[in-house]
């Protein structure tokens, strides 16, 4: 039986793909990474299995040396075109604010919508796309300079 975990990382990380929906259309991501017809898990599926994975968390806790560092990174498709993204970031900031929150994105979009996400996460991936527009790539050069 165990009875107690040591983790040199010290770490309990979950990398959550949100769907397969994105902004772009790149002929190099396979159809299982990527469409625009997947369905959008629902808002309170998402809270209900964010609260399951942080009891995981708390109870995993309880057999280690030391508390976790504990952070929730998701990915996707592109996690910002799900329509309850922002609400459910706001939803995990508001009750699990030990938990860091990441975001792996392609940076398409407005400054509104790249305030939200500094506003909600604690830190995030930009990722390149060699076939996205000139205008897409400069939305996203951007952005990267705005962070």
């Amino acid at each position: 039986m165990v009875n107690e975990i040591e983790d040199q990382s010290n770490r309990y990380q979950i990398i959550w793909d949100l769907g397969r929906r994105c902004s772009y259309a790149c002929t190099y991501c396979p159809p299982h990474r990527n469409n625009k017809t997947s369905s959008f898990v629902d808002y309170d599926k998402l809270c209900k299995t964010v609260d399951n994975v942080v009891e995981y968390a708390l109870l995993y806790d309880q057999f280690r040396k030391k508390p976790a560092l504990k952070k929730l990174s998701f990915t996707g498709g592109e996690p910002t075109v799900h329509p309850d993204f922002f609400k459910f970031l706001k939803y995990v900031k508001k009750e699990y604010p030990d938990f860091s929150r990441g975001l792996t994105t392609n940076g398409w979009f407005g400054n509104h919508v790249l305030d939200k996400v500094l506003s909600l996460t604690t830190g995030g991936t930009l990722s390149y796309h060699c076939e996205a527009t000139k205008k897409q790539k400069e939305q996203v050069i951007s952005n990267a300079i705005y962070l």
